[in-house]
C-alpha cells in the first residue's frame, strides 16, 4: 500500500515561497507580512491508498489525531491544504481557480516535505 505522508507547516511554506519569488523583499518585510497572519497550521497529514487511489488517512495536528471533519479545521485548511494533498496524491494537475496554478503538480500548498513510502496492509 501506498502511503504519502505530507509534512504542513504554512507559515514556513509561505516564508520559503516569498523568499524565492520575491528576492527584492527583505526579511523584515517577508517577517512582517508573515506575523499579520493567524497562527500556523502546522499537521502531518497521510494519504493511504493503492495507485493513485486513496483509501485512508490520517491528520494530525499539534500531536494529536483529528478528524478531517474536525470543527476545528477551518475552509482554508480544508479546501486549500488537505485539499492539495489529496489533489497531489491522486496526481491531478492544478484547475484554473487553484490558488498555486503556477506549481508543478507534484508540490502540496503549505507542505514543507512530501515523503512516500511502500506500507503493509492492516
Amino acid at each position: 500500500m501506498r502511503k504519502v505522508t505530507y509534512r504542513i507547516n504554512d507559515i514556513e511554506w509561505f516564508r520559503k515561497d516569498m523568499v524565492s519569488h520575491h528576492p527584492e523583499w527583505t526579511m523584515d518585510q517577508i517577517n512582517e507580512i508573515l506575523t499579520a497572519m493567524n497562527a500556523p497550521f502546522i499537521a502531518e497529514y497521510s494519504l493511504y491508498g493503492h495507485g493513485n487511489q486513496p483509501e485512508k488517512y490520517e491528520l494530525i495536528v499539534g500531536g494529536e489525531p483529528w478528524s478531517i471533519n474536525d470543527k476545528r479545521l477551518n475552509g482554508y485548511h480544508k479546501g486549500c491544504i488537505l485539499n492539495d494533498c489529496m489533489r497531489q496524491f491522486i496526481g491531478a494537475e492544478r484547475d484554473k481557480y487553484n490558488i498555486t496554478p503556477e506549481y508543478p503538480k507534484e508540490e502540496a500548498f503549505g507542505c514543507l516535505e512530501i515523503i512516500e513510502t511502500e506500507v503493509e496492509e492492516e
